[in-house]
C-alpha cells in the first residue's frame, strides 16, 4: 500500500513539473511535428505576438503541434493542457479553406481555430458561452455587431483580418476577450 501511494505521488509530482507558470510568449518552444504542422506557424506566430502585446504568460515552456487525419468531420482540432499537445485535423472544411488560402493569417476562421486551441493548451482555459450565444459590440452610434467569444465551443463566424471594416474587431475585441483582458458577457462600445 505504501509503495502504491509513493508511486502515485511520484507520478503526480512529475506531471506537475510539466507546468511552468509565467512563461513569456517569446520563450515558448513549439515542436511542429511535421512539415504539414509547420504550415500553421503564421497563425501561431500571430497568436504569440498578440499574447506578448498583452503581457500574457503561459503555463508551459513547450508544446507539440501536429496535424492528423481526424475520425469525425465535425471535430476540427483537439487540445490537451496536461500533455501539452495540440492536434489539428486535415480532413475538415476549415483545414481545406486554410489550405486554399495558402494558410493566410488573415483568414479569421483559421486564426480563430488555432487561437482557440492554443488557449486551451497553454492557458487551460475552458469554453465560454454556448454556440449561437452572442455579445453585443457597438461599432458606433448606428452599427451593432453580435459577436461570439473565440472560446465558444463550436463553429462561429469571425471576420477576416483582410476585411478593413471588421478587422478592427480582432484588434479591439477578439484578442482582448480571448486573453480575458476585457470581461466577457458584456456590451462593448468600440470607437
Amino acid at each position: 500500500m505504501k509503495t502504491t501511494i509513493y508511486t502515485l505521488l511520484s507520478f503526480f509530482l512529475a506531471s506537475c513539473s510539466l507546468i511552468n507558470f509565467n512563461v513569456a510568449p517569446e520563450d515558448l518552444n513549439i515542436d511542429y511535428t511535421t512539415s504539414e504542422a509547420l504550415l500553421l506557424k503564421p497563425y501561431v506566430d500571430k497568436y504569440l505576438k498578440e499574447a506578448s502585446k498583452r503581457d500574457v504568460r503561459f503555463n508551459h515552456k513547450s508544446i507539440e503541434l501536429s496535424v492528423e487525419i481526424g475520425d469525425e468531420k465535425d471535430v476540427l482540432a483537439k487540445a490537451c493542457f496536461y500533455c501539452r499537445q495540440l492536434v489539428v485535423y486535415n480532413n475538415t472544411k476549415v483545414w481545406n479553406e486554410m489550405q486554399s488560402r495558402d494558410f493566410d493569417v488573415n483568414y479569421g476562421v483559421g486564426l480563430k481555430l488555432i487561437a482557440h486551441e492554443l488557449t486551451h493548451t497553454l492557458l487551460n482555459t475552458d469554453h465560454r458561452g454556448y454556440k449561437g450565444e452572442t455579445m453585443r459590440v457597438f461599432l458606433d452610434d448606428e452599427h451593432e455587431e453580435a459577436l461570439l467569444s473565440v472560446m465558444t465551443q463550436g463553429d462561429n463566424d469571425v471576420p477576416d483580418l483582410s476585411n478593413a471594416e471588421l478587422s478592427n474587431l480582432w484588434e479591439q475585441y477578439y484578442w482582448d476577450e480571448l486573453f480575458e483582458i476585457i470581461p466577457t458577457n458584456k456590451e462593448f462600445e468600440l470607437n
